[in-house]
């Protein structure tokens, strides 16, 4: 999962997405868990699951922030403050796409504007629940009672391991090079399998 980054030999960039990648999306969304405390289900789809690029790190934590101030400030319900905020962000995002008329969506036959931003909007959904399912595998970050997302409090050192020692660039890759960092056992090194640590 450390090794899972975008772009990739396995998901390379296309035309009209080129340069907006630069990413290991477990390992910023593990630093993300980690730098913010607890975030909803929600907050972890919005940021975590949208950020493209790590250099953006800084600026995605402080749209979290925001984000809790806007809601608190006009006393909106979580579920609908999600729901306008990805609306609207999806709306902006393919805004050119809307604009041309770009809007067939994969699987039906018609073309409407409102079924293309719904399905980008349930998307990001998708998406969110499979990372989360992932990461919460790990043992790294688990769910509370609150339904938070939050590191594991008995992993912490870990997780400070990982965020300290493994690279956040996505370096650019032939097929055979990423298949070999792939297949590597070796990498990246973790807090286990350091044996100082079992020695203490």
């Amino acid at each position: 999962m450390l090794k899972y980054q975008l772009p990739s030999p396995l998901f390379p960039e296309r035309q009209d997405n080129k340069g907006m990648f630069n990413i290991k999306p477990y390992l910023e969304l593990l630093r993300l868990v980690y730098i913010v405390g607890d975030l909803s289900r929600s907050e972890f789809y919005a940021f975590g699951v949208t950020m493209t690029d790590y250099h953006d790190f800084d600026k995605t934590v402080e749209r979290i922030k925001e984000y809790r101030k806007e809601a608190k400030q006009n006393h909106i319900h979580a579920r609908k403050h999600y729901h306008d905020y990805m609306m609207k962000y999806v709306s902006n995002l393919y805004s050119d796409k809307i604009e041309s008329d770009d809007v067939k969506v994969r699987e039906t036959k018609s073309k409407s504007s409102e079924k293309f931003i719904k399905t980008k909007f349930n998307n990001v959904g998708d998406y969110g629940n499979a990372f989360l399912r992932y990461l919460t595998g790990t043992g790294l970050v688990v769910v509370n009672k609150k339904l938070q997302v939050v590191v594991a409090p008995s992993r912490e050192d870990d997780v400070e391991y990982i965020l300290n020692n493994v690279s956040r660039e996505a370096k650019r890759y032939s097929n055979t090079e990423y298949n070999k960092l792939l297949f590597d056992v070796n990498y990246p090194k973790l807090l286990s399998d350091n044996p100082n640590v079992f020695c203490k």
